[in-house]
């Protein structure tokens, strides 16, 4: 609820009624980092596409502030620790690290890690990979129904 995508397109415009993204970082091989959105009221799912396109835009153009990384990483930071809570939350973080070729220092080291990534990485990084030329769309619409 506290990302730029959601924030811009559910509180600002108003246009969709869920958005946000999120990575498959646990797989093995190459995976998909995902952005989606759902049209809200009169807005079409192309407004929320373009919407979207523009945000990964600006990131990719401008970067993000201090601030906004800031809190991202302090987010990151505290759902890792809440993750930490329960045994089942343990046995899948450590799971899928060393499943994925990571070890149990890379699961110690994860906060750290975090806390080394600067804004210029962030602009840098979306940059080369949040490229609209790499991307693929997808729409899921209702069935239409013939009968009529």
């Amino acid at each position: 609820m506290r990302s730029r995508i959601y924030q811009e397109l559910i509180v600002r415009q108003g246009i969709a009624s869920s958005a946000g993204a999120y990575y498959q970082g646990t797989s093995l091989d190459d995976t998909a980092f995902v952005v989606y959105g759902s049209p809200r009221g009169d807005s079409t799912i192309e407004d929320v596409e373009r919407a979207i396109d523009e945000e990964i835009a600006k990131v990719a153009e401008d970067g993000i502030s201090e601030d906004e990384l800031a809190k991202a990483k302090k987010r990151a930071t505290r759902s890792m620790i809440f993750a930490r809570d329960d045994q089942s939350g343990m046995a899948r973080i450590y799971g899928s690290t060393l499943t994925t070729g990571g070890t149990v220092e890379d699961v110690l080291e994860w906060p750290e890690r975090i806390d080394a990534v600067s804004a210029d990485d962030v602009k840098r990084v979306a940059a080369r990979y949040l490229d609209q030329r790499r991307s693929v769309t997808g729409y899921l619409r209702p069935e239409k129904d013939d009968r009529s």
